[in-house]
């Protein structure tokens, strides 16, 4: 992403994630299914990274925390109408096709239209902001590269004098090597690695807190569909009981990304995540 167009990535991601899921549709066996998964997750993974480096392309270090928590909103507030579309689309039993098959077609069918979108419209940097004027994209860039934060390299001066050289984007191994045991990126990837691990077991308590937080959250968030089946609804009335949880989410992350970008004591601060007062709450 750092040597090609962020923007076009992202949308080249979108367009195959979303043929992905329209080809899932079509699957009639598990060896498809998970061929079919395991593109379905390399596609996917663009999504964080590339918009990580756009945001922080655009805005400080301390602008950073609401704006990254608007783009995440679109993983709690999309399940909300998409849930009741599911619930309609589970009323089709007598059609010849399987109702969570169409359930892919919709989606993989919205997902290719967004990657047009963004293809059109969602630029690398301000340099090809569509909507800003020369002035603003040097005023934005020189802003951004004052925080140290987003910026390879720039050939224009400040208005206080200062000048980026190309020197800016020369890869340091130095710097590699002290990301790769920086202690915090460490028991972050650890902790990402664990959200990841198939789910349909139960975690001891002696486990650690920290690393397996993450995989537990997950285990309620694949399975809260069954586990409130469990009580006693059915597997449809279960798709809408899930709404107000994710409604809790999206108030959750708005709130999170204002308090840490306007409260700067919380900023260094280990807090409550959005999607764990979703649980709290649920």
């Amino acid at each position: 992403m750092q040597r090609y167009h962020t923007g076009k990535v992202i949308a080249i991601a979108f367009v195959l994630w979303g043929g992905v899921m329209l080809g899932t549709a079509g699957v009639h066996n598990f060896a498809a299914l998970g061929a079919l998964r395991f593109w379905l997750g390399i596609f996917e993974a663009a999504m964080a990274p590339g918009f990580t480096m756009i945001t922080s392309r655009f805005y400080t270090q301390t602008e950073q925390p609401l704006r990254f928590s608007l783009w995440t909103l679109a993983n709690t507030i999309f399940p909300i109408p998409f849930l009741v579309i599911f619930f309609g689309l589970g009323q089709l039993s007598h059609h010849p096709l399987d109702p969570w098959r169409w359930i892919f077609i919709l989606l993989g069918a919205v997902t290719v239209v967004i990657g047009v979108v963004v293809w059109i419209f969602l630029p690398s940097s301000p340099a090809d902001a569509w909507w800003l004027t020369p002035a603003q994209r040097e005023y934005n860039t020189i802003r951004v590269a004052r925080s140290q934060t987003g910026v390879r390299y720039v050939h224009v001066w400040s208005l206080c004098g200062m000048r980026l050289s190309p020197r800016d984007a020369v890869f340091r191994r130095y710097q590699a090597f002290e990301a790769l045991t920086d202690v915090k990126v460490i028991l972050y990837v650890f902790s990402s690695s664990a959200n990841q691990v198939p789910h349909a077991m139960l975690i001891p308590r002696a486990c650690a807190l920290l690393v397996f937080q993450q995989s537990g959250v997950s285990l309620q968030t694949n399975f809260s569909g069954l586990i409130i089946k469990g009580f006693g609804f059915s597997g449809l009335k279960s798709l809408l009981l899930q709404i107000p949880g994710w409604a809790v989410a999206s108030i959750c992350v708005v709130c999170t990304g204002y308090s840490v970008t306007h409260f700067s004591s919380l900023r260094h601060a280990k807090t409550v995540s959005a999607e764990g007062c979703r649980r709290v709450v649920a």
